[in-house]
């Protein structure tokens, strides 16, 4: 015999539902509480030995958040693994940005870029608003050759970098954003120093979207920079001419080595 629970707030937080194996998730809020999500998850119980047949449906977009506050909370997790005495530090990132309506302000979905972490745009923005910026980083990368290891630059050179490579907003934009990740280099400067590393490869052929945690690199490129300070990994990706898609520079950011957590919120 099967049973059917129905419900909204009622089976939103706090319930924990015995031998569930199917759950139907037709919540698709705009920006989507951490803590919320987390109670949420609570419906499966503690049951890793029936993981295997257990089902969830839900909008692509909320699948999505509830996967990267997983890889966060488990960050994180590590992170305290490392320092089990606790000598670690949290640091807050005020948000540069102020929502302009008040129903968009949510002051409690919080995000993390955790220390040794390294985060990806979605998908870069290649259409032809973006030529301009390509043309921009191509002049200023000229320098470098695109073959050796990391080279040692400074912070202020890695955020003047960022504010140009765009994301699509149509994949998606949590984790990725720059202004966010400037005032966390920023705050990364006052603690620590204006040291950064940058590492240029050009000829790269990425197609497809993927996660803001996934990266970009090829095996064994983790190691072309030390991790002792930021490391900014710009990739040239080849213009794709059956998709209509330009050249572009597809980054990614790998925050150094360290007992610190910078958290942040989404009001935006």
């Amino acid at each position: 015999m099967a049973t059917i629970f129905v419900g909204g707030n009622k089976l939103g937080r706090g319930v924990t539902i015995k031998n569930l194996v199917t759950s139907y998730y037709g919540r698709n809020p705009k920006r989507p509480n951490s803590d919320t999500v987390l109670q949420h998850a609570r419906m499966y119980g503690y049951r890793k030995g029936e993981i295997g047949v257990t089902r969830l449906f839900l909008p692509n977009k909320l699948a999505e958040h509830f996967r990267m506050i997983h890889q966060m909370e488990n960050a994180l997790r590590e992170l305290v693994s490392k320092y089990p005495k606790g000598k670690f530090e949290g640091i807050y990132i005020s948000s540069p940005l102020r929502a302009t309506r008040a129903n968009v302000l949510d002051p409690n979905s919080i995000g993390m870029y955790v220390a040794g972490g390294s985060y990806n745009p979605a998908y870069p923005l290649r259409s032809e608003l973006a030529s301009k910026n390509t043309e921009w980083i191509d002049n200023k990368l000229a320098r470098f050759d695109g073959k050796a290891k990391g080279q040692e630059t400074k912070i202020d050179y890695l955020i003047e970098l960022l504010g140009k490579c765009v994301p699509d907003p149509r994949c998606g934009i949590e984790l990725w954003d720059q202004k966010t990740l400037s005032a966390a280099l920023e705050k990364l400067k006052s603690l620590r120093g204006n040291k950064g590393y940058i590492v240029v490869r050009r000829g790269r052929d990425l197609r497809e979207p993927r996660r803001e945690t996934q990266g970009i690199l090829s095996g064994g490129e983790e190691s072309l920079a030390p991790k002792d300070a930021p490391t900014l990994f710009m990739y040239r990706q080849t213009e794709i001419p059956a998709k209509r898609e330009i050249a572009v520079w597809w980054p990614q950011l790998r925050f150094p080595e360290g007992n610190y957590v910078m958290a942040f919120s989404f009001n935006r």
